[in-house]
């Protein structure tokens, strides 16, 4: 499954992903890895198994080779109810 993250911010290393733990053993891995300024956090994609991939369940994200704490996300950091107008031009 796919799961959407929120990784705490460390501006010394961010940048790029690698795995993500659970309980210290691989349980997947991050496939985009990014700092989104709306929402001020680092967001991420992570491939998981099923039963990791429950939104609040926390796990690590080795970022640069540093476990880094990160929550698996149930909505959208910005705008989860799509509030905000969209243009198309």
């Amino acid at each position: 499954m796919c799961a959407y993250l929120e990784i705490e911010p460390d501006v010394e290393i961010d940048g790029r992903g690698e795995a993500a733990l659970l309980a210290g053993q691989v349980g997947g891995s991050t496939s985009l890895v990014a700092y989104g300024a709306s929402a001020e956090t680092i967001l991420a994609f992570a491939r998981l198994k099923p039963a990791e991939g429950d939104p609040g369940t926390w796990l690590d994200v080795l970022i640069a080779r540093v476990p880094r704490p990160a929550k698996v996300q149930g909505r959208a950091a910005c705008d989860p109810e799509s509030k905000i107008p969209r243009t198309d031009e």
